[in-house]
Formats: structure tokens, C-alpha cells, sequence
């Protein structure tokens, strides 16, 4: 933001990392406003890597805005009335279980907190039409010739693009957000299925099964990272998909989808570590791919059928 000093530095020296190039692209008649960067970034060895990045902003306005407005207002006014309910229903000492309705008032109040955040925020922010409008002028409305008057644009200009990238962050912070507050709606519907007796059967299959899980889970994690740590130990010099531990654990979590189980480059090795390679991919596929999963998947059908049966017994005797 501050050219001057940029200048005095040359724009580049030697501690520089990172260089940014970016502009901003309007799209007529759809009035979409996309920030377009280019990052390159030179690592410790000297290597210059570079990456895209485009963020794409659409401005909310006339008939659109009051629609988000007047759902902003709703959303906050129902939210606060989940919230003073289930606090009724806390205070008078109802027959319920105090987790869950605990869960309950925690998410609605964040969904009331959170609304009028963004509708307060989103009032405030100056139309993205606006500030390219800004943009666009300070190089078009430009009459000097001399070397102040093109510091004093390019001032302008880098003044007008922080605005928009300021704007750009308040766009993906709010993502963010609304993605973790919808998150937390989610698992209040699964709360929310213990109302019936049907639905009730995923959560008590999960509740009944939990146990088994867990200790599933803990040797399951177990023998991944040895599988990973002996893949990346043996093989990552050869083998790009095991260059590191992490990849390496990476290729693994692939793997469990069923994506691939001979690595790209494998047909390069030669002599015992072919040997090597298939004595991890077969380990791999017996141990975690077919016998933990169908562990897993035995674990479910089990604690769901004896919930089947119990519900079962309950509506016959009603």
C-alpha cells in the first residue's frame, strides 16, 4: 500500500517471497466482479513456484438486496425464538436431556448472533459496482504528464485494489463462518431425529455402536501410520506418491476410496523393491482396505439391527 517504500527497496530484494500480480475483471450484463492474482513464491532453495487464484464477487442489489435483507431478518427473529423456547423449556425442568437441548439453545443463539452480524456488515460494505467504478476512473480521468501526478495515480490505483481486496476478505471470511454456522445445523437436525421413532434409529445406531468404533478407530489410525511411515521410509525415494510422510498418508487416504492401488511411477522400480512395493500395496489392501473396513461396516449393520428390533417390540406393544 505504501509505494514509497516499495520504491526505496526497488520493489524486489533479496528477502523478498512472495510476488503479486493481480487485476479486476468485470463481467456485463451479469455484473459479476472477479479478482484475478497471480502468486509466485520462491522456496528456500530458490525455486519459483507460481499459482492462480480467482475469487468471483457478485453485488447484491435493487429486489435481490431486500430479499436478503428481509431473510436475514426472518432467520435472526426465528432463531430467537428457538432460542427463548428451549430456554423456557430448560428453566421449567421438562423431561429432556440436558445435552442436547444445551447443543440446542448454543446453536440457535449462534445463528441469531451470527445473522445480525452479517446483516449489519453486509449494509456497510460499499457496492463492488462502486469501487471498480473507482478503479477504472483513477486511470481514466488521468490528465498529468509529469513524474508526481504518476506517483499520485499509481497511489490512487493501489488505494482503489486495496479496497477491493479488503472486500474480497470480508467475502471469504463470511464463507467461512457460514459454513462452520451451517455445520452446526447440521448436527442439530441429527439431534433433532430422536423426536421420532424411525429417524431415532441414526442416532441410537451411532450411540449403541460408538464403543466399538472408538476402538476400531484407535487401531485403525494405529496401523495407518505405520503403513504410511514404512511406505515413506522404503519407497519415497522412488515412488512420488510416497516422497514424504505426509504424502505419503495422503496417497493412503486415496487409496481407502478405492482411487488407485499401483502407484503412478511404480514401474520404475527394479529388483527388491518391487518386492518391497507389493509386500506395502498387498499389506495395505488386506489389513485396512478390506478387513478394517468390513469391520467397520459390520459394526453399523450390527448396532442397527438390534435398534431395528427394539423399535420393532416398541410399536408392536403400542
Amino acid at each position: 500500500k505504501d509505494l514509497a517504500v516499495m520504491r526505496a527497496i526497488d520493489w524486489l530484494d533479496v528477502q523478498t517471497r512472495d510476488v503479486v500480480i493481480s487485476t479486476l475483471v468485470y463481467t456485463q450484463d451479469v455484473e459479476i466482479f472477479t479478482s484475478v492474482s497471480i502468486r509466485f513464491r520462491v522456496d528456500s532453495a530458490g525455486n519459483v513456484d507460481g499459482r492462480h487464484n480467482m475469487t468471483s464477487y457478485t453485488d447484491i442489489t435493487r429486489h435481490r438486496q431486500f430479499v436478503f435483507v428481509a431473510m436475514l431478518i426472518t432467520t435472526s427473529v426465528c432463531a430467537l425464538l428457538s432460542s427463548v423456547a428451549t430456554a423456557r423449556d430448560m428453566v421449567r425442568g421438562m423431561k429432556c436431556k440436558r445435552g442436547p437441548q444445551m447443543y440446542e439453545l448454543l446453536a440457535s443463539l449462534t445463528l441469531f448472533a451470527y445473522s445480525l452480524v452479517l446483516l449489519i456488515s453486509s449494509l456497510k460494505q460499499v457496492p463492488m459496482g462502486e469501487e471498480y467504478d473507482d478503479l477504472l476512473h483513477t486511470t481514466l480521468e488521468f490528465k498529468g504528464t509529469g513524474v508526481i501526478e504518476w506517483e499520485a495515480l499509481s497511489q490512487q490505483y493501489f488505494d482503489a485494489m486495496a479496497l477491493v481486496w479488503d472486500e474480497m476478505q470480508w467475502l471469504l471470511r463470511h464463507r467461512i463462518v457460514t459454513y462452520v454456522v451451517l455445520y452446526v445445523q447440521f448436527l442439530q437436525l441429527l439431534f433433532f431425529f430422536d423426536c421420532h421413532p424411525r429417524l431415532a434409529l441414526v442416532t441410537s445406531t451411532i450411540n449403541r455402536s460408538l464403543d466399538q468404533m472408538f476402538h476400531l478407530f484407535v487401531l485403525f489410525v494405529l496401523m495407518f501410520l505405520i503403513l504410511a511411515f514404512m511406505a515413506s521410509w522404503m519407497l519415497g525415494g522412488d515412488v512420488h506418491a510416497f516422497a514424504s510422510f505426509g504424502e505419503a498418508m495422503a496417497s493412503q487416504a486415496k487409496m481407502l476410496f478405492g482411487e488407485w492401488i499401483y502407484a503412478d511411477n511404480a514401474d520404475d522400480l527394479h529388483g527388491g523393491m518391487v518386492a518391497m512395493y507389493w509386500c506395502y500395496a498387498i499389506s495395505f489392501m488386506l489389513v485396512l482396505f478390506f478387513t478394517i473396513l468390513n469391520f467397520f461396516l459390520a459394526i453399523v449393520v450390527e448396532a442397527f439391527k438390534a435398534n431395528d428390533e427394539i423399535g420393532s417390540d416398541t410399536i408392536e406393544q403400542n
